[in-house]
């Protein structure tokens, strides 16, 4: 079984080979207190998903056209797990990920709909990523050097 709980998500994340990645997703999932981690039927529900999905190469998305569920799915859980789920399905069919997110983009009709809190939200970690390597400690170094006169 492909074991999808928050622990399992935060672990695989804080090991994966960009260290920026797990901060800004611990960042994300601070200020997350909509999201339904831990209720009872969606962890059920989730430990199910993760039964089908230990055959990883028979998931394709397209097929049994279910976009949308898991837009909905991602869109409420917290940003480690759901971004550790859309990883799982992109390795077992490359390509998936951005199927999910091009079909987001061409099926939002506002920011509050399900598809428009999934992209909110990438968009956001995308962003944050985006600033945690702007703002980096080495570029603060030669921003202070160059100001300094050093550089």
């Amino acid at each position: 079984m492909a074991n999808l709980s928050h622990e399992t998500a935060a672990e695989y994340w804080f090991n994966f080979s960009d260290p920026t990645i797990y901060r800004v997703l611990m960042f994300l999932e601070s200020v997350e207190d909509f999201t339904l981690d831990g209720e009872p039927n969606l962890e059920a529900a989730l430990q199910e998903l993760g039964n089908e999905l230990e055959d990883m190469q028979n998931v394709n998305l397209d097929k049994v056209n279910k976009h949308d569920n898991f837009i909905r799915i991602v869109g409420n859980i917290k940003s480690s797990r759901g971004l550790y789920l859309l990883q799982m399905i992109d390795s077992a069919e490359p390509g998936s990920a951005s199927k999910v997110l091009t079909h987001a983009e061409k099926n939002t009709l506002s920011p509050y709909d399900p598809a428009g809190v999934f992209l909110k939200r990438n968009i956001a970690f995308e962003r944050l990523r985006l600033l945690s390597r702007v703002f980096s400690e080495y570029r603060l170094y030669q921003i202070t050097r160059a100001l300094e006169g050093d550089e």
